[in-house]
């Protein structure tokens, strides 16, 4: 299963918080394939948190500090 990981849309709920990757649009990922995803995202944005959303059901990100 392919995920793009280059779209980002900002979340309503916080400013400055990014959503990458809806679950509801992948609803057959593993445990392992989202901690994948999580990893190649924390690669690809370093100067982001990375964390998995419960409210948003979602991989989002936040700035660092």
């Amino acid at each position: 299963m392919t995920i793009p990981l280059d779209r980002v849309e900002e979340s309503e709920r916080e400013p400055g918080k990014w959503v990458h990757v809806r679950l509801r649009d992948y609803p057959d990922l593993t445990i392992g394939e989202i901690m994948e995803v999580i990893s190649l995202l924390k690669a690809k944005y370093p100067d982001r948190e990375i964390f998995l959303d419960g409210d948003e059901e979602a991989i989002c990100s936040r700035p660092r500090g």
